[in-house]
């Protein structure tokens, strides 16, 4: 598993926002348990399975990629993230923490990445790519491009 595909489901999140607006800030609506719902283009294993199986837990700074198998959950990636919800499109910044010990990319901890993001209402549309050449816009067929749905409350 690359650590491209990772990043792209489990890219987001850390704004550094200020003022005291009673709006929730872009950090306060990103929080939270995410699935992955859709990934456009071809879904080779394992990107197959972590379109299925696949959640995105965000929390201060970080955002953690988890696979499902059964009732046990696993943890595949986990990345440090900077946004900047002023950008027009927003943009976040990746570094990858950790990655599975069987993960093919394990030795690339450290590695940056960075991309663009858009949140509307319970749903996040991202695009991640490299740190030196970050997509700047989304394709017009979403090639490439994650939605993740907020799992809600039980």
């Amino acid at each position: 598993m690359t650590i491209r595909k990772l990043a792209i489901v489990g890219a987001l999140l850390a704004v550094h926002s200020v003022g005291t607006s009673a709006e929730p800030t872009e950090w306060e609506q990103l929080v939270g348990r995410w699935k992955v719902v859709e990934r456009a283009g071809k879904l080779d294993y394992p990107w197959d399975y972590i379109n299925k199986n696949g959640w995105v837990v965000i929390a201060k700074d970080k955002a953690t990629l988890l696979i499902k198998e059964g009732d046990k959950e696993m943890k595949l990636a986990e990345f440090n993230v900077k946004l900047d919800a002023t950008a027009k499109p927003k943009k976040v910044e990746l570094t990858v923490t950790y990655i599975a010990p069987e993960g093919e990319k394990a030795k690339e901890k450290g590695t940056k990445l960075a991309g663009i993001y858009e949140l509307k209402d319970d749903t996040i549309k991202l695009l991640i790519g490299d740190a030196k050449d970050p997509p700047k816009a989304f394709p017009d067929k979403d090639e490439g491009v994650s939605m993740l749905k907020r799992e809600k409350a039980k």
